[in-house]
């Protein structure tokens, strides 16, 4: 496995506890559109919009479809990945106080209830006050046009996102298992209600009918 560490990385301030776990995000389709319209590659505009300094979001990793890993920020500081505060609404008081239950479709609180039995809200999910203190965060460009069903990742993709995860985890020295808890979720899990549409999640798409992205498959492979 190669990651490519940029020369021009994020810096934003130190994370106040060690990385406790991982994140996965997708991007979205804007930026393989936008790079189909420019005839540029996918991952030249991702590392444009993520280390722009007026960017507010920004991962600690990308991957593109053809498997290439490029660092965004070191793993010591803090990637903003995962928004608590949105539209000057407080997320976190939101799932704390369980008024997030009546803010999305019955149907897919069943579901992540059914993918988290025991936790109360996102935020139980994680030690901290924020995810972005625990969780290195890492984004996947999405294929565009998306397939009809099915996966909207390929398979390099994927294989490079569990070599990183491994690495992860043994450089920062996580248990055995680490893979079927918590410590692994995706945006979606840790922040449902900024990540789903009427068919369920988007972010990077598992707690659908029909899912975008193969968490079961990630799990096994990382515990195999």
């Amino acid at each position: 496995m190669q990651i490519i560490k940029l020369a021009n990385m994020r810096t934003p301030r130190p994370r106040g506890v060690p990385a406790w776990g991982a994140c996965v995000h997708t991007t979205g389709s804007g930026i393989p559109k936008r790079a189909q319209a420019l005839k540029r590659a996918t991952m030249s505009i991702a590392i444009e919009i993520y280390t722009d300094p007026d960017m507010e979001g920004f991962p600690h990793y990308v991957i593109n479809g053809e498997g290439a890993i490029v660092q965004v920020c070191e793993e010591a500081l803090r990637a903003a990945h995962v928004g608590r505060i949105v539209n000057g609404v407080d997320r976190r008081e939101q799932y704390m106080s369980g008024a997030w239950e009546k803010m999305i479709p019955a149907s897919l609180l069943d579901r992540w209830r059914r993918a988290w039995p025991g936790k109360k809200h996102p935020y139980a999910l994680f030690p901290s006050k924020s995810p972005n203190e625990d969780f290195l965060g890492i984004e996947l460009i999405p294929m565009y046009p998306p397939p009809s069903q099915g996966t909207r990742f390929t398979r390099p993709q994927m294989d490079s996102l569990v070599d990183l995860l491994r690495d992860m985890a043994v450089r920062n020295k996580w248990p055995a298992k680490w893979a079927t808890t918590s410590r692994l979720v995706g945006h979606e899990d840790v922040g449902i209600l900024d990540r789903f549409d009427r068919n369920g999640t988007w972010d990077p798409g598992n707690l659908r009918e029909q899912p975008y992205f193969d968490f079961a498959g990630v799990r096994r492979a990382l515990t195999s």
